[in-house]
């Protein structure tokens, strides 16, 4: 997954939410995406396989 990409998907998303959102949910969305793209990051920088 190229993570550029990613975070651009996560800001569109964003703006085309927020008009059809209550604050609570854009929240959790926000929230979510923010985690989705955190565990992407990790999974780039840390092999599955490794014994850390």
């Amino acid at each position: 997954m190229n993570l550029k990409t990613a975070k651009e998907v996560i800001e569109e998303l964003q703006v085309t939410m927020e008009s059809h959102m209550s604050s609570e949910e854009k929240m959790k969305l926000e929230v979510w995406l923010k985690e989705y793209y955190i565990d992407e990051l990790i999974k780039k920088k840390v092999p599955m396989n490794s014994d850390c």
